[in-house]
């Protein structure tokens, strides 16, 4: 009797842990993905006929090193304009994945969620890529 009055106390407590910790773990990953892609392009890593496909190959490059890479989006961008594309100028790398439930108890609180990572760094070398915008994973070979 004491049991069922304190079991759906119990298990909230139980499942928001198990979820905080997922939620956790997923949104380190977003972060470290933006820095992998940013070290990347800081040292322009991606290869490709096109600026573009330079760019969406160095952001493939970081999805590949993802642990939750699934369904993140990614983007490019110089903060300094199109033309800032020389060493020692920014780029600007931004992940975003929506959070996946893994016990499903909290899906109504927790359903839609997004997870954004923006990381600034210098160009180490002159950039042959270019700026990318919603860049999906699925493209990634």
């Amino acid at each position: 009797m004491e049991f069922a009055l304190v079991a759906p106390l119990l298990f909230l407590l139980l499942f928001g842990m198990i979820e905080f910790g997922w939620f956790f773990a997923q949104s380190l990953d977003v972060r470290h993905g933006a820095r992998e892609a940013s070290r990347i392009l800081a040292v322009d890593g991606g290869s490709g006929a096109s600026a573009t496909a330079r760019g969406q190959d160095a952001l493939c490059q970081a999805f590949g090193r993802m642990s939750f890479a699934d369904d993140v989006s990614g983007s490019i961008s110089f903060p300094g304009g199109s033309g800032a594309d020389n060493r020692g100028d920014e780029v600007t790398v931004t992940l975003t994945k929506t959070y996946d439930s893994i016990t499903g108890f909290l899906d109504p609180v927790v359903d839609g969620i997004d997870m954004t990572s923006e990381v600034t760094s210098r160009l180490e070398q002159d950039a042959s890529f270019g700026p990318v915008t919603n860049y999906p994973d699925s493209s990634c070979p």
